[in-house]
C-alpha cells in the first residue's frame, strides 16, 4: 500500500509531467480544470495514467466528483484503503412546484368561442 504522501506526490508528478511544470508549483486545493488549466482530453489521458499507476478503475461517475488535485488525492486514499468511497452526488434536478399548487387554467371569457378540435377544423377546410 502507498502512504498518503507518497500518493499525493505521485500525483503531482504525474500532473507535472503532463503539464510541463514543476510538482512544487502544485497544490492539492488547486482545481484540475481551472487552476491547472486541463481539458477535457488532458484530464482523461490524465486519469488513464491514475488508473495504471495505481492499479485500479475509476469509474466515470466518480471521475466527474474530482475537481481538485486534493480530490484525486482523497480518493486514490480512500480506495487504495479499503475505505467506502462514497457515492457520487445525484445531479441536482430543478424542482417543480406540486401539481395542487400549479396555477390554474386562465378562464375562458364569457361569450368566447371555443376552441375547434382538430378534427372540426379539418370538416371546415372540406
Amino acid at each position: 500500500m502507498t502512504s498518503s504522501t507518497g500518493i499525493a506526490e505521485k500525483i503531482r508528478s504525474a500532473l507535472a509531467r503532463e503539464l510541463k511544470r514543476d510538482p512544487e508549483t502544485i497544490t492539492l486545493e488547486q482545481s484540475l480544470r481551472e487552476d491547472l488549466g486541463l481539458n477535457s482530453l488532458d484530464a482523461i489521458e490524465l486519469m488513464f495514467k491514475v488508473e495504471e499507476e495505481f492499479d485500479i478503475e475509476i469509474p466515470d461517475p466518480d471521475l466527474q466528483k474530482l475537481r481538485t488535485v486534493g480530490d484525486l488525492v482523497s480518493y486514490l486514499e480512500a480506495r487504495l484503503s479499503g475505505s467506502p468511497v462514497p457515492p457520487p452526488a445525484a445531479p441536482e434536478k430543478p424542482v417543480s412546484p406540486p401539481p395542487s399548487a400549479a396555477a390554474p387554467a386562465p378562464a375562458k371569457a364569457k361569450g368566447a368561442p371555443a376552441r375547434p378540435t382538430k378534427a372540426a377544423a379539418k370538416r371546415s377546410r372540406a
